[in-house]
Parts: structure tokens; sequence; C-alpha cells
């Protein structure tokens, strides 16, 4: 299914939350596009603005600590 849609594949988190396996197989596929993460949530989070956000002159901000937080925000 994957394969039939020509998009690449990022994985966001450490190899502690996605495996490497998971990442092996991606690759063998040939979707693999990118990996996003850092020593904590935070840092991850820091790599995915980093990778995946466009310039704004805006933003919304949630402190993660409560999940919920980063949900209201969310689209």
């Amino acid at each position: 299914l994957i394969q039939g849609l020509g998009v690449d594949v990022d994985i966001v988190g450490g190899a502690g939350v996605v495996s490497a396996g998971i990442e092996a197989e991606l690759r063998s596929m040939g979707v693999f596009g990118s990996r996003f993460a850092g020593a904590d949530r935070y840092a991850t989070a820091a790599e995915i603005a980093a990778g995946f956000t466009p310039v704004s002159d805006w933003a919304m901000v949630a402190n993660g600590q409560g999940f919920a937080d980063a949900l209201a925000v969310g689209p």
C-alpha cells in the first residue's frame, strides 16, 4: 500500500520509539524519507520544526507537559 502512494515515509522519534527494524523495512521498500529524533521530546520537536515547518508569521505553543494541550491547537 505505501509504495503505491508515491510518497516518502518520515519517522518521528528515535529507535526507542520506532525501531531500527521498521526503518530498515521502509528502506527496503524504497519509501524511507528521514528520521526526526532528539535526546528527548523537546529536542525531537525542534528537529521536526526545523525539518517540516515553513516560515510563518504566527505560532501555537504547548508546553509538552499535558498531552491535551498540544491536541487543542492541532489541525
